[in-house]
This record gives structure tokens, sequence and C-alpha cells, in this order.
């Protein structure tokens, strides 16, 4: 449903590992050339997600980086080159960058996701996350900022089904039980909305009708390519073991 593109970062530095995804150093040529990209996306009925939403200047580490700069420069240069595609092409999505704008994590940046993108250039497509599954390990039970980036507009939370600790929307709506947060609440109704009404107008929803119902089948190519993959690394262990025991045999 969604096409995670085109690539609006700028090549602001040899260290953006992303840099073949993205199309110039130039904020201008980025603005003018994603227009058209996402407006064919869109007519296929397939949203377009421009990513990373913006300042993803190194992909080694990226958890770690922080992005700083005058608002005047960021507003000219990586604001500017994610500006066609969002405000004048209006894709159905976006996916956030994974470094810190300044000292704030993109995802939790309100002045980013709702001051900009909603309030300023009047865009109302669905904002994901970039790889943030709830499994980050730090111990804590609301951890990973999960509140803190509903708060600031995010509403969906990329690889999160991945996580064998919860999701995202689990921890968000015990917290919003737990201390009667009819805040957190309104965020979670209002993520699942921006979710349903992205899916409602795409091709995911052609051919429907009352009363389908959505059964998840899994094809025997990828229950085959599991039991390969499970086979491979039986034997790969048990080599390693082979190899372990006869380099200790050889000492002896």
């Amino acid at each position: 449903m969604e096409n995670f593109g085109t690539g609006v970062n700028l090549h602001r530095t040899p260290f953006g590992g992303r840099n073949y995804e993205y199309m110039s150093e130039c904020p201008t040529i980025s603005y003018l050339a994603s227009i058209p990209e996402v407006e064919a996306m869109e007519k296929t009925g397939s949203h377009a997600a421009p990513k990373h939403c913006v300042g993803n200047d190194q992909e080694t580490q990226r958890m770690g980086v922080s992005v700083f700069g005058t608002e005047q420069a960021f507003r000219e240069g990586a604001l500017r080159a994610a500006e066609g595609a969002l405000r004048v092409a209006k894709a159905g999505g976006l996916m956030q960058s994974y470094e810190r704008v300044g000292m704030v994590f993109s995802s939790s940046n309100k002045t980013l996701n709702t001051t900009v993108f909603r309030s300023e250039w009047g865009w109302t497509g669905n904002i994901v996350t970039d790889a943030c599954p709830f499994n980050s390990g730090l111990g804590n039970q609301y951890d990973y900022h999960t509140l803190e980036m509903l708060d600031a507009g995010s509403q969906q939370f990329c690889l999160d089904s991945f996580s064998p600790r919860g999701t995202h929307g689990e921890l968000a709506l015990a917290w919003a039980k737990e201390h009667d947060d009819g805040y957190i609440l309104e965020k979670l109704i209002d993520a699942t909305i921006s979710w349903e009404y992205a899916i409602c107008n795409s091709v995911v929803v052609n051919g429907m009708a009352p009363g389908d119902m959505i059964v998840q089948v899994t094809p025997w190519w990828q229950t085959a390519l599991l039991a390969i993959n499970i086979s491979l690394g039986t034997i790969t262990a048990a080599c390693a073991v082979l190899l372990v025991v006869s380099k200790v045999k050889k000492a002896k």
C-alpha cells in the first residue's frame, strides 16, 4: 500500500550511506524531481512515502547521530528537498529519519511532524517511523519514547510487529489505561484513523465488498525457505562444533 520512496534526503556528506537512494545535493532539484515521481505513484493507488524526512546524513550508527544547523539553513536545505513531495505532490505517507535533529529524535520531533509538515504545509498523510520495533532492551516499561513519538505526530511504528516484547501501540494503550490518560488515547485513535484512511484510499481495497474477510495465508515457498534456513543454520552450527572439537583434539 505504501512505497517507501522517493528518497528526498540530500547528498550532504560522503558518510550518507543511503546516498544512492537520494536524488542530489541540491534541494531545488530534489524538490522538483520528487513531485512527478510521487504523483505517478499516487495515481496507481499505491501511496508514496518519501524518506527519510529529514537529515539522514549518516547511515553507520545512525541512531547516535545528531544533526545541527540554523533554522534558515534547515528550511532552505533538508526541508526544502522534502517539501515538493509532501506539500505539492501530496504523498500519502512519509517515513521519518533515524537521527536526532538537534537533540530530539526525528520521530519525537513535534516541530517537524506537526508544526511544519501538517500546520505549515497542510499535509495530511500518514507518518511512519524508520525501523523502530519495541525492542530496545532498555528495561523501561514504556521505553523507546513511545509516548513522545505519538505526541509528536508519529502514527505508525516500522517493524513493530517483529518485536517479541509487544508493540508501541500496546504499550501506549496500557499507559492510557493505567494513568487514565485521555490525551494518549486520543493520539492512538488519531493514528488508527490516519492509517485506515490511507488504506481506504489505496488499491488495497479494490474488489472488496461488505462481508469480506481478510485471512492471513502463509505461501508454501515461505515455509520452504524457513525450513531451508533452519536446516542450513543447524548444519552450520554442527560444523562449527566439529571444528572446535577437532581443534581441541589436535591441541592435545
